[in-house]
């Protein structure tokens, strides 16, 4: 049976929970946090004080970090019981904005330190490429910045492995993870065109003259018109196309997936590599949730095909 334990640190003492009437974890490729909600019975004597922070262990092992978006603990017909939603401690990168400045030769690493923004329980790969600029302008986020280096170093999109650690690619030597087949609910495949660009105009850096633009080839064969006019983005100064290239590749994020659901929890992390044997299918992990009730624990898989996964 699958252990899932809650930690709720509170103004006045901490929680340790067990109880758990149900409860929902979910991870996804474009997201640079964890979320957990849920509901977990309290010892009666539990105190009614502020919830500072919260964690939530599978099977001992720590899989989100976070702070409260919506916690409450009540009292009600001789029970107490903790209501909870939280984001982990990485969704702090959407929220800090950075100064405006162009910060040159650096890598994952350094250009986190050139933000000016620390935030502790946070880890970043290291030994990444040296990339010649990422440029903040007008308001970036810590993590659009690394959004725009992770694009010039690999070609790719960042994403949160374990609680709290930003990569921009995977570990390697990692074997693909075997899914049973006996274990599993349902298999499904969704289709999602509602966020395709089909083409951008964006102006030149004065705003006069021929400016840039981009088409996107995927959107004309699947029969999408669906045209953006722009300023000049000035976070991709030195490299304009490349930059309305990565807002056409981010439009079709998730444009088609496969989708697994299976009894019991399925120990996985984003970008790992999948087989489904009695399914014939093998794909990448680009979104995962956890969720039970009454003591039962599924888990639901995805698997993208999109510019950003295979």
């Amino acid at each position: 049976m699958t252990a899932v334990r809650l930690m709720a640190r509170l103004a006045r003492g901490a929680l340790n929970l067990t109880d758990c009437i149900s409860f929902r974890f979910e991870k996804d490729r474009f997201l640079p946090y964890t979320a957990v909600s849920g509901e977990w019975y309290c010892p009666r004597t539990a105190a009614l004080s502020e919830i500072m922070s919260i964690m939530l262990y599978i099977d001992n092992v720590l899989v989100h970090s976070g702070y409260p978006t919506g916690a409450t603990v009540m009292k009600k017909d001789g029970r107490t019981v903790l209501k909870v939603s939280s984001k982990g401690i990485s969704a702090l990168l959407e929220q800090n904005q950075c100064a405006d400045g162009l910060v040159p030769d650096v890598d994952l690493a350094g250009l986190v330190a050139a933000s000016g923004v620390t935030l502790p329980g946070i880890t970043y790969q290291t030994g990444t490429p040296v990339v010649n600029y990422v440029n903040y302008y007008n308001g970036t986020s810590l993590w659009d910045g690394i959004v725009s280096y992770s694009r010039r170093a690999a070609k790719t999109y960042p994403y949160l492995y374990g609680p709290a650690q930003i990569r921009i690619t995977p570990p390697e030597g990692a074997a693909p993870t075997e899914l049973d087949g006996g274990d599993l609910i349902y298999r499904s495949n969704a289709t999602d065109y509602s966020r395709i660009i089909s083409s951008i105009n964006m102006k030149p850096i004065d705003g006069e003259g021929e400016g840039y633009s981009y088409t996107n080839s995927v959107a004309t064969r699947k029969g999408i018109t669906r045209v953006r006019e722009i300023p000049f983005d000035r976070e991709w100064i030195m490299d304009p196309n490349e930059g309305l290239e990565a807002r056409g590749d981010f439009s079709m994020r998730s444009l088609n997936c496969d989708i697994f659901g299976f009894y019991g929890y399925k120990k996985v992390e984003l970008l790992d590599g999948v087989t489904v044997p009695s399914e014939g299918f093998s794909g990448t992990v680009c979104g995962f949730k956890v969720e039970g009730s009454a003591g039962k624990v599924t888990t639901e898989i995805r698997c993208d095909h999109d510019k950003y996964s295979v």
